[in-house]
């Protein structure tokens, strides 16, 4: 797989990457760490969800899409045996560790399809309004991704688009969340996400969450959040627009940039 691990150096590099020795002591902390985020659902507070059961697994995956390709945070594309090669290598030592964020919003693969098919979504999440009015929409925002990622990688502090919530289902593994509210304003920096973990686990007002396999986490609209992955993890996760948000997802769609989407959603807004 030398040729896989070549473009895998490329990718990294593309991150401003480069080889480190990581100290383990915040991640041992981390996993042993109380949840400040309760169980039940609410639109304006983040939560644990009861979650169905799920069957896709990486061992699924291994069966069914081991030559599949797959996409990373980035978007440069692997299969999925090129990527777990690389999270059970190169991974361990480099600084911003490659994230496989592989979009699933709209799929014409046999494969990818049965995927979608196993995603369980939570009984209590309510009805998404885009399904209603934009499902045939190619212009149609990102809504649905499988996440696999060794540790130390994640996703930076953001708020998800256009008004929507989401779910995000831990199947394998362990991830350390952050929520903080709509009003707080970020300092935004270039730091690795554990090296921005590490000096970041202490802010007043946020919730700090340790999510465990088996665990369904809800991010309510506008709700700030990052997450690290503690060890190697398989997730599935979905936005969805809440009617209860509508007016705020009125807003952020007629300030966006032109697309299909903006464009089919004012015209049923008329």
């Amino acid at each position: 797989m030398e040729g896989a691990l070549d473009l895998f150096a490329m990718a990294s590099a593309l991150m401003d990457d480069e080889d480190v020795k990581p100290s383990y002591d915040k991640i041992k902390e981390w996993l042993e760490d109380d949840s400040t985020v309760e169980y039940g659902f609410s639109d304006s507070r983040p939560g644990v969800l009861t979650c169905n059961n799920c069957e896709l697994s990486l061992e699924w995956l291994l069966i069914n899409a081991s030559r599949e390709s797959f996409a990373l945070f980035n978007g440069a594309q692997f299969s999925l045996t090129e990527y777990l090669d690389y999270a059970y290598g190169r991974a361990l030592t480099d600084r911003n560790p490659l994230y496989l964020f592989e979009d699933l919003s709209i799929v014409d693969n046999v494969i990818k399809k049965k995927i979608v098919d196993l995603f369980p979504v939570p009984d209590c999440v309510p009805k998404d309004i885009f399904d209603d009015i934009l499902r045939d929409v190619q212009g149609r925002p990102r809504f649905r991704w499988l996440l696999i990622g060794p540790e130390r990688s994640g996703s930076h502090l953001h708020i998800d688009p256009f008004g929507t919530s989401a779910w995000n289902t831990l199947l394998q593994g362990s991830k350390r969340w952050v929520f903080l509210p709509p009003q707080y304003i970020p300092q935004h920096d270039k730091k690795s996400i554990y090296e921005w973990f590490q000096e970041n686990d202490k802010i007043p007002e946020a919730l700090y969450a340790t999510q465990k396999a088996g665990e369904t986490f809800f991010v309510p609209a506008g709700w700030w959040h990052a997450v690290i992955n503690l060890e190697f993890t398989l997730a599935i996760t979905q936005n969805w627009a809440s009617e209860i948000n509508l007016e705020k997802i009125k807003k952020e769609v007629e300030e966006s940039r032109p697309s299909e989407f903006k464009e089919q959603w004012l015209s049923l807004q008329r």
